[in-house]
């Protein structure tokens, strides 16, 4: 509860201002920490402290103002001491940018997760194939050849530091060494009578984008050591979401899930009896334990609930893990109080500048 109240939707709005403009007025009331100053498509936004703040002589940054940059602007403002915060971090030059920047460069775990969803109403029904996949993929070249360290691989559809929930069950798939994990999925897949001479042919669907066809390439490669001949199906980003839930037509998917609230509730609940399941994974067990988990008052409870609910999908991995999330930001030397959280949210509210 006190995770959804943090959310916008429960802020508190005076009953006069509930039909106000997208873009209000300076004397429109605010209630908050900052109330809006102007706007201006380019030079950005602005606030300033609500004086009227039930603690406003503890709010120490005067004015807050946001821009909208492109990646390559931002860099060069940040260097300049213009910009003091930049979430617009590129990818592909993060080695440099640490050279340049050190440790203003924040690479955090962030409440993420990169997944491949595995359609239960084809072939992938059977678990032993599933983990063939699970096996034959090499997470850490994922990360580190196509992602550049900006992703974490992990063995865990749950990202760490979510509410109710201690440690994220894992995938069991042994050591982390390749050619031993492809012997495994090799022998499962003959069990299943697929091998050199007949392969078994799956459609793995993706949302557009060049780091999602790098790593979906990465991941063919990958499965074709195992004799899984992987077809690639790319789509514009929209209509790949909508195929998730809706006429699941593939085999297996790339599923990026960002948590908002930072709740073990929100990964979790991609594989109950819901219109967010991705891979018609149906296990009245499983939900029975999230469903009980809601419900309890006891925090005790409730995070052993999820855990078991967390344990039993590794086991039946109807989502194959990849890698985790990290929020990337470019932080000043200047700002003070900034904290590395996992739903990368930072409120001016909190923070204070260090004297030039």
């Amino acid at each position: 509860m006190l995770h959804l109240l943090a959310r916008p939707a429960a802020m508190p709005v005076p009953r006069s201002a509930v039909t106000i403009d997208r873009i209000p007025e300076v004397t429109a009331p605010f209630n908050g920490a900052y109330r809006f100053d102007g706007f201006d498509p380019s030079q950005g936004i602005w606030l300033v402290k609500n004086q009227l703040f039930r603690e406003a002589d503890t709010v120490a940054i005067e004015t807050v103002i946001y821009r909208n940059y492109d990646r390559q602007r931002a860099l060069v403002e940040f260097a300049a001491g213009a910009l003091l915060v930049s979430n617009e971090v590129p990818i592909f030059s993060l080695a440099q940018i640490e050279e340049e920047h050190g440790d203003a460069l924040r690479i955090a775990p962030h409440a993420g997760t990169f997944f491949l969803a595995a359609n239960l109403d084809g072939v992938l029904a059977d678990p032993g194939l599933r983990r063939a996949i699970a096996l034959a993929i090499d997470r850490i070249a994922l990360a580190e050849e196509i992602w550049m360290a900006a992703m974490v691989p992990t063995l865990s559809i749950v990202p760490n530091g979510v509410a109710d929930l201690g440690e994220p069950a894992t995938a069991e798939l042994g050591p982390n060494d390749p050619p031993t994990r492809q012997i495994e999925a090799r022998s499962l897949l003959a069990a299943a009578g697929f091998g050199p001479d007949h392969p078994l042919p799956l459609t793995l669907a993706i949302g557009a984008g060049a780091v999602n066809r790098a790593s979906a390439e990465a991941i063919i490669s990958d499965l074709a050591e195992i004799n899984v001949m992987a077809i690639l199906k790319e789509r514009p980003v929209s209509e790949h979401n909508q195929r998730l839930t809706g006429n699941r037509d593939f085999d297996l998917a790339t599923v990026a899930w960002i948590g908002e609230l930072g709740h073990v509730n929100e990964f979790l609940t991609l594989f109950e009896e819901s219109d967010l399941n991705v891979t018609g994974y149906d296990s009245p067990a499983f939900t029975s334990l999230i469903v009980e988990a809601r419900m309890t008052l006891d925090q005790t409870v409730r995070t052993a609930l999820y855990a078991a609910a967390d344990r039993q999908l590794m086991r039946d991995l109807p989502a194959i893990p990849l890698l985790h999330y990290a929020s990337l930001n470019l932080v000043s030397d200047r700002i003070v109080g900034w904290e590395d959280n996992a739903v990368d949210i930072h409120l001016s509210r909190w923070l204070s500048l260090a004297p030039r």
